[in-house]
């Protein structure tokens, strides 16, 4: 009897041996298989070429090419429009009656002593009368007979209806032109070197 009880018990021993061997192989055989994850999804991926790294890398490349451009766009700033936004609009100021009321009640506007330009696009004269003729402002004769004599003077009208009254040679002409430069260089020097002694006459020397 106990040899037929230490028999069965080797018997059983050997089949619970083997039982758990064939289960332990077929767990690790199952788990042995490659498993491969791309980007972020937990898929199992399974490559048919040799190199399986060389193609999940390809493959993660692929994926980011394929992506919408649209999120690098959004992330621009479009200056145009911050530019716009933060620069007045000087149409909407000049127009706006708040910071000009004050002009127009007591007709500063009116007033205002009109600039060369506005002037020029009010006149519209050409020829020989543009730049010769002034304006008589609230009927003030004497300051625009002035106006009219420091124009005489910066044009030179004098001095070239005496030159041009009579023909002269152009090498005379030139010769002239070279003359009456020296000269005024020459006044020029002249006044500089008296305003420098008066200056040390004044200091004491």
């Amino acid at each position: 009897m106990k040899e037929l009880s230490i028999t069965r018990l080797l018997k059983s021993r050997i089949m619970f041996r083997s039982i758990l061997g064939s289960s332990i192989t077929r767990t690790v055989a199952f788990q042995s298989k490659p498993q491969y994850f791309v980007g972020s999804t937990l898929t199992g991926v399974r490559f048919n070429s040799n190199d399986a790294k060389f193609d999940q890398l390809k493959s993660i490349f692929n994926n980011k090419e394929a992506l919408p451009k649209t999120e690098t766009t959004k992330s621009t700033l479009n200056i145009d429009e911050l530019l716009n936004n933060s620069i007045p609009d000087t149409n909407t100021i000049l127009n706006s009656s708040e910071k000009f009321s004050l002009h127009e009640k007591f007709g500063f506007e009116q007033s205002r002593e009109p600039s060369p330009r506005e002037v020029a696009k009010n006149i519209r004269q050409f020829g020989t009368y543009s730049g010769r003729v002034v304006d008589v402002h609230y009927n003030n004769v004497s300051r625009s007979f002035g106006q009219v004599k420091r124009l005489v003077n910066e044009n030179k009208i004098r001095y070239l209806q005496k030159v041009q009254s009579r023909y002269i040679r152009p090498a005379k002409y030139r010769k002239q032109l070279k003359r009456e430069w020296w000269r005024r260089k020459f006044q020029a020097g002249f006044r500089d070197l008296l305003h420098q002694v008066n200056d040390a006459r004044r200091r004491g020397y």
